[in-house]
């Protein structure tokens, strides 16, 4: 996937001032690190879109808060950019970092469905 492939997808990536190109293109390669293309079939380039946008929304709010705080983001608002950290009360479920964007999820419902789509395997027991 190209940088032009991925922003004709995904235009609101398309200000160099919010998401250089580099940064864009790094997200990019580390996207095709984490899918393999042979399980996902025809899904691959739908997913890849949707984890690279939401690595690139990770990066930005990380940017947009200093990069000093590591907690977990809960919300965020965008182009306010108003982000809310889980707190540390006891007992609080840590969520799920790829449903911290709304990439996020859709990478997600994919994963599910790439998953379910996959042959069963079986263990014989001798």
């Amino acid at each position: 996937m190209t940088y032009q492939d991925f922003i004709s997808s995904y235009p609101e990536f398309n200000s160099v001032e919010k998401y250089p190109e580099t940064i864009v293109e790094e997200k990019i390669t580390y996207s095709g690190m984490e899918i393999d293309e042979n399980k996902w079939g025809i899904y691959y380039s739908r997913g890849r879109r949707a984890l690279t946008a939401h690595l690139l929304s990770m990066w930005y709010m990380n940017k947009m808060s200093g990069g000093t705080n590591r907690a977990d983001i809960v919300m965020s608002k965008n182009p306010d950019v108003m982000v809310e950290f889980l707190g540390r009360k006891t007992g609080q479920v840590k969520p799920n970092p790829l449903d911290k964007t709304d990439y996020g999820v859709e990478y997600k419902r994919l994963m599910e469905i790439v998953a379910y789509s996959q042959p069963r395997q079986t263990i014989a027991l001798y």
